[in-house]
């Protein structure tokens, strides 16, 4: 045999080595079925990893299907441990399993895996303020009750700080650019002023209001007399157990004051409260007027006048309300 017929043979000897290599090594696998342990149901795209056994390399891994079923396949010989987990279970690990031309398939069943109480999550609460503005299809609400305003100012001034609302100098109430619009106090017509709505809101301390809704398009239920809108004042009520007391006082220059003080009691059965505010506001303004006479009736034809004024407004206002709840049995 020359050289060249050596040559020739060791290649082919070569090739099918690789060839029958590659083909025992196709034929390796492990497969099974993962199912929940309680209910025997399947559970698809549970992880499943093979290792080796003596370094925990990972050899495969792979995902069951949608009937719970995985196939590692195209395996090499050798020692492995097979791990299955998913999340909110406990994991499985299958130790020593061999695969070697004796044991070339390597058949689990079915795989039964439990639930794990310490995998699962627990209950997430997340605290934080409420959101200021709620939009609804028929309503805005506004809530004010950590407004700065709220703290020294009346509800003209809070009012100046709502969206599609306006105030003018004179303390006329504007929605959308409209004058006929109805302002209430806790869903109704307040008798504070006898229904003036302008001292109505500079007599109402702002910090007696929680919210301020915006009512653009008003049911039935209300009258049609704002027919550009409704703007509602809710006050202020208890909301916690237990008798709860407050008392609020602020003061500025110009002899500005507001006070306010709350007592009210609550159980699971009935709600007791009141509150009293108090408004002493003090409005300073100059005003200045130049007339000439075209046809004066005497010898005066110019005439110039400057006058200061002083507006005091003081208001108090009450409230006082009881709830009881019911227990209804159907």
């Amino acid at each position: 045999m020359n050289l060249h017929k050596i040559k020739s043979s060791l290649i082919v000897l070569f090739v099918l080595g690789i060839v029958f290599s590659s083909s025992a090594q196709s034929d390796r696998k492990i497969k099974g079925f993962v199912k929940d342990a309680i209910t025997l149901e399947s559970i698809p795209f549970a992880s499943v990893v093979l290792l080796d056994k003596m370094t925990s390399t990972i050899i495969k891994s792979i995902q069951t299907d949608t009937t719970g079923l995985f196939i590692l396949d195209q395996l090499p010989d050798g020692l492995f441990k097979c791990k299955v987990s998913y999340i909110g279970y406990q994991s499985v690990v299958k130790d020593s399993v061999v695969i070697s031309s004796v044991d070339r398939t390597v058949n689990f069943g079915n795989i039964l895996i439990n639930p794990g109480k310490g995998n699962l999550l627990s209950e997430v609460t997340i605290i934080g303020p409420s959101n200021h503005t709620q939009i609804g299809l028929d309503k805005k609400k506004f809530s004010v009750e950590q407004s700065l305003v709220s703290k020294g100012g009346s509800a003209t001034d809070l009012l100046q700080n709502i969206p599609t609302v306006s105030v003018d100098a004179t303390g006329n109430v504007n929605l959308r650019g409209s004058s006929n619009v109805n302002v209430l106090i806790d869903g109704k017509p307040s008798l504070i002023a006898g229904g003036n709505v302008t001292q109505i809101l500079q007599s109402l301390p702002a910090s007696a209001i929680e919210s301020i809704e915006v009512i653009t398009n008003p049911s039935a239920k209300y009258d049609a007399e704002g027919e550009s809108g409704i703007i509602n004042i809710v006050l202020k009520k208890n909301k916690k157990l237990g008798l709860i007391g407050a008392v609020e006082a602020t003061a500025g220059t110009r002899n500005n004051y507001n006070g306010n003080a709350s007592l009210s009691f609550q159980n699971s059965k009935v709600n007791v409260y009141g509150n009293y505010s108090y408004r002493n506001s003090t409005t300073v303004s100059n005003g200045h007027q130049n007339i000439s006479y075209l046809r004066p009736a005497d010898s005066v034809a110019f005439s110039n006048e400057t006058f200061p004024s002083k507006s005091i407004n003081k208001g108090h206002n009450i409230k006082a309300g009881i709830d009881y709840y019911l227990t209804v049995h159907f």
